[in-house]
């Protein structure tokens, strides 16, 4: 016999029960819309974290680095020569 079946509306028990009642289905409700919207942020990072892969795949350069003694020192400066009188 649930707190429905009475017809006394009054009575604080019931109308306890009938809060209480209401207050789970909303609270459940309140739980399943916070794991679906959970699930969609962890969906969203996961194509975020995936296009910023992409992203840094494109990036990506093969670089072929010369060793420091293969580049040619500069020429040495010019010496000083006397003005002309």
């Amino acid at each position: 016999m649930g707190c429905y079946q009475s017809k006394i509306e009054n009575d604080e028990a019931i109308s306890r029960c009938k809060d209480r009642h209401y207050f789970m289905k909303q609270a459940v409700s309140a739980r399943n819309y916070f794991a679906s919207a959970h699930s969609s942020y962890g969906a969203s990072l996961k194509k975020a974290g995936a296009a910023l892969i992409d992203f840094a795949q494109g990036e990506q350069q093969n670089f072929v680095l010369s060793p420091s003694y293969d580049v040619p020192l500069p020429p040495p400066p010019l010496p000083d020569l006397p003005a002309a009188l």
